[in-house]
């Protein structure tokens, strides 16, 4: 809910928003299945703010809009919409509702469900730490308290209530909430006409903390909307099979360039801003892999020869990306890895990290005939429809399918000739994500020929595991 928070101190300073009361549970089991409820009162004005979606609305406006609530839970693999209660009345707006998912996972991969969620969970020692890092008022906001006085903030935000409990798997041993009982925590205030200015700024600057024994406790971690850690050795195996496959993925680097940004001052004089290192690697992996992807790229160390330290230059990924393959070289693709900026007198540099690769243990090709006539229409074959898949436009060189479910599980698309004697290569393939429809998009080569009446052969992984692929450059010449 940080950015329900955020902005209803902006938006109480313009609008007099009035009362908003949000309350909250989200608990969570050692497998990550679990439950979300929650209570979220609006004042008049806040209501009608959202009601008239003009601009001026916040991430919490998809729980008040039943339907798109709705669509965006069953778009989230094992979660269930189980309760939901809208009540509309001329002074305010209440709605409330609960969600059950199957693994929280799941849930932080929603773009859009992932916001309302701020816990922060991970494993250190053999204890498991739940928080909110940037506190329960995120922070609170300095651009806003430093242009109102305090009295004057406080009377737009009068009514203001947050009341927040987790349930953690196992006994809760530490941490900074109120215990109800030995696995709930809780953490509540509200602003009344008694807070004062020492009181608010405790409020805006706490930190929910909870604490409890990580045994049993098997879905992934770190986990939460700012993760910026990876713990590596959820990825790893014992799969001496599959150990020996990973053996042969190859990382090397290719080259590095310094891209220097500059700024023209008065009298042509130029000032020189950041540099930070582009490293361009190849990734390589025997045949019989099929690797569908890679993600959660982390350097664990970097450095130049004078010690300044090296690390990414952007937050690390979380998202599927696909690996493109090179010409002519189908087990080969270009991973770049952006740095930040060397010391101005470093002649060489050492970078040591892995990224996560995405495996199939298996692949079923689905053959779908005359594509080229089914152009707006949903795919209908049997192992599709779960999918959802629509031919939005296609072309003997180019198409995309459109779904309202993401599309991670295709890994492929191969286009054949009716016949299926001749096969056009695909040389690209692409995913993207336009508000809640997921894109495929897919080229293909085909020299100037154009296939009659072809089949559309859609490639999907069964279950996909996650692999650590080390990497480790020592002393790479500067560029």
């Amino acid at each position: 809910m940080k950015k329900i928070l955020s902005t209803l101190l902006v938006c109480s300073a313009a609008l007099l928003t009035g009362c908003f009361e949000l309350e909250d549970t989200l608990t969570v089991n050692a497998n990550g299945s679990g439950s979300w409820s929650f209570r979220m009162k609006l004042g008049a004005q806040m209501a009608a703010m959202q009601d008239s979606n003009d601009g001026m609305s916040f991430d919490g406006q998809i729980l008040t809009i039943e339907d798109q609530f709705r669509k965006t839970v069953s778009t989230i693999r094992g979660a269930r919409l189980t309760a939901y209660q809208l009540e509309k009345k001329e002074e305010s707006t209440t709605v409330s509702g609960k969600v059950e998912f199957d693994s929280i996972l799941e849930m932080y991969r929603s773009k859009k469900l992932k916001k309302q969620f701020e816990w922060e969970f991970k494993k250190v020692g053999d204890q498991l730490e739940a928080s909110i890092p940037k506190g329960i008022m995120n922070g609170g906001n300095d651009e806003t308290t430093t242009q109102l006085k305090f009295n004057s903030m406080k009377a737009m935000m009068l009514g203001l209530k947050i009341d927040r409990t987790l349930v953690m798997p196992n006994k809760i041993t530490g941490g900074n909430g109120a215990k109800q009982s030995e696995n709930r925590a809780r953490w509540t205030f509200e602003i009344t006409k008694k807070t004062t200015e020492a009181d608010y700024k405790k409020i805006s600057t706490e930190k929910p903390k909870a604490i409890c024994s990580a045994a049993g406790v098997t879905f992934k971690l770190p986990l939460g909307p700012n993760s910026t850690n990876i713990d590596l050795s959820d990825f790893k195996t014992d799969d001496k099979t599959i150990m020996a496959t990973l053996n042969e993925v190859k990382i090397t680097a290719v080259h590095a360039q310094i891209f220097r940004g500059h700024n023209y001052q008065p009298k042509n004089q130029t000032y020189f801003g950041n540099a930070p290192i582009n490293l361009t690697t190849e990734i390589s992996w025997p045949a019989k892999l099929r690797p569908t992807g890679w993600s959660r790229l982390t350097i664990l160390d970097g450095s130049d020869n004078t010690g300044q330290a090296l690390k990414l230059n952007s937050k690390p990924n979380e998202k599927l990306n696909d690996l493109r393959t090179k010409f002519k070289n189908e087990q080969a693709s270009d991973l770049s890895i952006k740095l930040t900026e060397p010391a101005r007198d470093a002649e060489s540099f050492s970078v040591r990290g892995a990224l996560v690769l995405h495996v199939p243990d298996k692949l079923t090709s689905i053959e779908v005939p005359g594509v080229n006539g089914l152009v707006g229409k949903t795919l209908d074959a049997p192992k599709l429809k779960t999918l959802g898949l629509t031919l939005k436009r296609f072309s003997p060189s180019n198409l995309e399918l459109v779904s309202e479910n993401p599309t991670d599980h295709i890994v492929d698309l191969k286009l054949i000739s009716a016949d299926k004697t001749q096969e056009f290569k695909r040389y690209f393939l692409n995913r993207n994500q336009f508000r809640d429809e997921h894109r495929l998009r897919a080229g293909f080569q085909t020299a100037g020929k154009t296939p009659e009446n072809p089949t559309l052969v859609i490639v999907i992984a069964g279950k996909i595991g996650m692999y650590t692929v080390p990497f480790d450059f020592k002393d790479l010449k500067m560029p």
